[in-house]
């Protein structure tokens, strides 16, 4: 494909009808294109929607957290079981809720 595109460009090249109102100038932008288009990755991948609503019940507890609760008493205010989604926690998420911990400390602190 790459080099039926640089065949198409020297033919431009050497062609006194070379602009954009071309024929040949039209296809050499169509096979280009192409050969981007057949070169990207093909692979993606799928967020579990499962995992989308944890990550919300995590910025919503870490955001409880932060307004002075404890962790238990964030994660019912945020519409959750403490039992059951501390199993469910990623060190991501462990990480996130130690931060709100510590802004809670801050926010504290800013307020005596």
């Amino acid at each position: 494909m790459l080099k039926e595109i640089q065949s198409l460009e020297d033919q431009l090249i050497y062609s006194s009808n070379c602009g954009s109102s071309s024929l040949l100038f039209t296809v050499m932008m169509h096979r280009t294109s192409e050969w981007i288009e057949s070169n990207k990755p093909k692979e993606s991948f799928h967020v579990s929607p499962f995992k989308v609503e944890l990550d919300k019940l995590v910025d919503n507890i870490a955001y409880y957290i932060e307004c002075g609760e404890i962790t238990e008493k964030a994660v019912t205010l945020a519409g959750g079981c403490f039992n059951t989604i501390k199993p469910k926690l990623t060190d991501t998420h462990k990480h996130i809720l130690q931060a709100a911990r510590k802004q809670r400390k801050i926010n504290k602190l800013k307020n005596k």
